[in-house]
């Protein structure tokens, strides 16, 4: 499993470096990576979600579905209230916090899941980052741009949570999408992973990647971000004895763990352009934490590995 997530990897490092030669050699500006990150959010990743969740819903999957929301559930509190702790003792700002918190569940994780498992278990990773995105523009709006209060309709009308929840209602229900247009959805979500790491390699073709790697604060936040998070959702993992609960629950688990484990979501970014944060220096964390999780991913894989059979 390790080999096959550190095959990957270097997939998504050759991708981010097509992206980086790109505007490096001026064929293309860096603000054109808006265009691919436009199309992944409102095309690509709804395609590859509604297309996870058309299979047949055995009582097997219904079941596995629901553990995997609880523990999302749960792993997000973990971190929430972690960051709450060390945010008092080193004095984080919002965006640091929700930098922390939050990653980059979608991009990296449903096609990494997918390599790595197989396509039907993308319906738990799409479970996975249902509740992630609840809790980011919930707890993580909040932390941005601390708006007291939850706009329930701008949640509930993201394109990716209403394609969460069209195919829920569809896997629940048995309703089948035809074989050809779920053919053309899953070629399309399969592009999910080489727009998001080329689109990150144009953004770093115009950073000053001295400037990003000179500033001790961005490594703080990186390492709590790629470690030290990751490790408190393996510790709560183990100490629950949750892997134990059901024959699939091991690779459930690893699933929501191997989420957690990934560089910063690029909503922490996008959210603070929107509302006046320090844009510039999310996007330095979001760059480190893409190029340190290169390594640190394979490496939590690999403790999960040790300490459970999957």
């Amino acid at each position: 499993m390790v080999l096959l997530i550190l095959k990957d990897i270097i997939k998504y490092l050759l991708m981010m470096l097509a992206g980086f030669l790109i505007v490096k050699r001026n064929i293309l500006k860096a603000e054109d990576s808006r265009i691919l990150s436009v199309l992944s959010v409102y095309l690509i990743l709804p395609c590859a979600i509604l297309h996870s969740f058309q299979m047949e819903a055995t009582s097997e999957n219904v079941q596995g579905l629901l553990f995997v929301f609880c523990a999302a559930v749960l792993n997000h509190l973990l971190m929430i209230l972690l960051a709450v702790f060390l945010g008092r003792v080193l004095n984080l700002s919002g965006v640091e916090k929700a930098s922390a918190v939050y990653s980059n569940a979608g991009n990296m994780i449903l096609p990494l899941v997918l390599a790595v498992f197989g396509e039907e278990w993308v319906l738990y990773a799409s479970a996975n980052m249902s509740v992630q995105l609840i809790f980011l523009w919930t707890h993580g709006k909040h932390l941005i741009c601390r708006e007291q209060g939850i706009d329930w309709k701008k949640i509930l009308f993201k394109i990716n949570i209403d394609a969460i929840l069209a195919g829920t209602l569809m896997f629940l229900g048995g309703i089948r999408i035809p074989e050809t247009i779920k053919d053309t959805m899953g070629l399309v979500g399969s592009m999910l992973a080489p727009l998001g790491m080329i689109s990150i390699g144009m953004v770093m073709g115009n950073v000053d990647l001295r400037k990003v790697l000179r500033n001790q604060r961005v490594y703080l936040v990186s390492v709590l971000r790629v470690v030290v998070f990751p490790l408190a959702v393996l510790s709560g993992i183990r100490l629950s004895g949750a892997a134990g609960l059901m024959p699939a629950a091991p690779t459930l688990l690893f699933i929501c763990f191997i989420a957690a484990t990934s560089a910063v979501s690029t909503s922490v970014m996008q959210m603070s352009q929107v509302y006046g944060e320090d844009a510039e220096y999310a996007g330095q964390v979001n760059i480190l934490t893409t190029l340190l999780c290169l390594a640190t991913m394979p490496a939590m894989a690999a403790l999960y590995e040790m300490l459970f059979s999957v």
